[in-house]
């Protein structure tokens, strides 16, 4: 079986509140290999953007913070990347349409909606509380 090209391990993250402390995502893990794409589905404020926006070091830190987890992509942690690797690693604006402006709801990409049920293999379906994952 080959690596997986994305691996994610026990991802923790949580954001400080007046309140006290929120966890975000709760010990997700799951891979996606050569060929896959993952689509991930959940009820609102499961954790869903939380874990993506943080494996991509776009999440305000503070009140946010990653307190555990691994996010290897094709062999190097994300997590462990400095400021400037991360940026580079994302590429700017002009390198990567996704980013533009939201752009991805365009109809140049078509819906999400549609994206979503064509190319979607596999999914993790987050659950409240706690933004806990199943992979599916």
């Amino acid at each position: 079986m080959p690596e997986p090209v994305l691996s994610i391990r026990d991802l923790v993250v949580e954001f400080g509140t007046e309140d006290g402390v929120v966890h975000a995502v709760d010990g997700i893990s799951y891979d996606v290999f050569p060929g896959e794409t993952l689509g991930i589905v959940g009820e609102s404020g499961s954790g869903k953007s939380v874990s993506t926006l943080s494996i991509l070091g776009l999440i305000p830190q503070p009140p946010g913070r990653i307190t555990s987890g691994t996010a290897v992509f094709k062999g190097r942690d994300l997590l462990k990347l400095k400021k400037k690797e991360l940026r580079q690693f994302r590429g700017d604006e002009r390198r990567n349409p996704m980013r533009r402006s939201r752009s991805a709801s365009s109809s140049s990409y078509g819906s999400s909606a549609s994206r979503t049920r064509t190319f979607a293999t596999r999914s993790i379906r987050m659950s409240s509380p706690g933004g806990c994952a199943s992979a599916r």
